[in-house]
């Protein structure tokens, strides 16, 4: 009995630290995965300074004013630091209004390096457009601001938010220093920056493992501010059926004639085009078809209907393809979802959508008449934003940003399937940069479930 008792009180403890041995492990790969995928990393010793220009100033009631932002990277080991990318929010007083931005430009003026992801809100996203040899140290964005009333004014950089990305270790600069402007609204004589030109660069960063930069690029990857989308063509309705009189037969009284039901269920054919996010037409893709989901919700529909059609690349980054849906109400409204391979999903209400500023473009109710035969749905002047990796769960998170981080610099096949963004055939800081942008998105746009 006694030896009973004792073995069983050893395998008690056996359990007893056999569990710890287990708590103690899965809190360690906890600790890990937290500090590896949902902590951002910075960069070790190399930062970069936010500043105003100018910080402080008079400037008269309603009068348009220059105030810059300058982002300048400050190396710990003398080499070239260049900005592949910047994500800013700023902070105002209500007696300030930030009227628009002006395109990005380096100290010489060059404003062909950057591209527009995301301006709203008084929120700046911007990811380079070539290589990372090729990036300035320095980046400087004018915003145009006027005062609404008398009264003092200030403009900062909105703390613990945005991200400056680049060729340092870890891909993200950490802020060293931002600064606050002060600024009078009444009299006076608005202010005009006096900005110095960063010298021009002497070194070369040297490209992330793998890479091989294009020499004399074309202006590469990017993403276009403002898509400009040819004038939409407009729903065009093939032609209404003839009735037909059938011809007098033996043995019938009566002339019996086909006449078309308004509304009737039938095949509906979609001519679509697309844009992709980072894909701008400046360069040649890797590839030039990509498999899309393409979903059509409304009308009298139970249920959405949805099909995986193949886009084929054609001019100035425009994806094309056919769609053929049967079943579908000719007399109802609807919207189009579309998803990329890599994308977030997409809602689309109008058969000609556009945006301005730059993935602004939100709708909750599809107005979309679809008639017999083709319809042409020009989607080009809205973006489909990057983010959303294999395996696609709906949602842009830290664990599809850190297995892009992870990538950087790898041109192997399985990388470039997961982490190519903008499909240039390596993994480098720009796709980084468009997945940290669409962050802030997040979410899949619109639920396949009904509506």
């Amino acid at each position: 009995m006694d030896d009973n008792q004792n073995n069983n009180a050893k395998v008690k403890k056996i359990k007893a630290v056999l569990m710890i041995l287990v708590a103690v492990l899965v809190g360690g790969v906890l600790l890990r995965y937290i500090n590896r995928y949902l902590f951002r990393s910075h960069a070790s010793g190399d930062t970069v300074s936010l500043a105003l220009n100018p910080k402080t100033a008079t400037m008269p009631v309603d009068a348009d004013t220059t105030i810059s932002l300058v982002l300048t990277t400050v190396s710990s080991d003398g080499k070239v630091k260049g900005i592949s990318g910047f994500d800013i929010t700023l902070a105002k007083s209500d007696s300030l209004e930030i009227t628009s931005a002006d395109l990005p430009r380096d100290g010489t003026g060059n404003t062909s390096l950057y591209s527009l992801v995301y301006s709203g809100g008084n929120r700046y996203v911007y990811t380079a457009k070539y290589p990372d040899a090729q990036l300035p140290a320095s980046v400087i964005l004018p915003l145009h601001v006027k005062g609404n009333t008398n009264a003092n004014a200030t403009l900062s950089f909105l703390n613990n938010t945005g991200q400056v990305t680049g060729t340092t270790q870890g891909y993200v600069f950490m802020v060293a220093s931002a600064d606050t402007g002060s600024y009078t609204v009444g009299t006076g004589t608005p202010p005009t920056p006096s900005l110095t030109p960063a010298p021009t660069p002497t070194d070369t960063p040297t490209p992330p493992p793998g890479a091989s930069p294009t020499p004399n690029p074309t202006l590469p990857p990017g993403v276009s501010p403002s898509p400009t989308p040819t004038a939409p063509p407009g729903v065009s309705p093939s032609a209404v059926p003839t009735p037909t009189i059938a011809s007098p037969t033996a043995g019938l009284t009566g002339t019996p004639s086909v006449t078309p039901t308004p509304g009737a269920a039938g095949s509906v054919s979609l001519a679509l085009k697309v844009k992709f996010q980072g894909v701008t037409g400046s360069f040649t893709p890797t590839v030039t078809s990509l498999p899309v989901k393409v979903t059509v919700s409304g009308g009298s529909l139970s249920a959405p209907l949805t099909q995986t059609v193949t886009f084929a690349l054609g001019s100035n980054g425009v994806w094309a393809a056919d769609a053929t849906f049967d079943g579908l109400d000719t007399a109802g409204q609807y919207a189009v979802l579309i998803k990329g391979p890599k994308h977030l999903q997409k809602r689309v209400c109008v058969a000609a959508p556009a945006e301005d500023p730059a993935a602004s473009y939100h709708c909750d109710s599809g107005t979309i008449k679809l008639t017999p035969g083709v319809n042409d749905l020009d989607f080009s002047g809205v973006i489909m934003l990057a983010g959303d990796i294999p395996a696609q769960d709906g949602i842009v998170n830290s664990i599809d940003a850190s297995t892009v981080y992870n990538n950087i610099g790898k041109t192997d096949q399985e990388a470039l399937d997961s982490s190519d963004l903008n499909y240039d055939g390596v993994v480098d800081t720009q796709d980084y940069s468009l997945i940290l942008a669409t962050l802030g998105i997040r979410y899949d746009d619109g639920a396949v479930t009904g509506q």
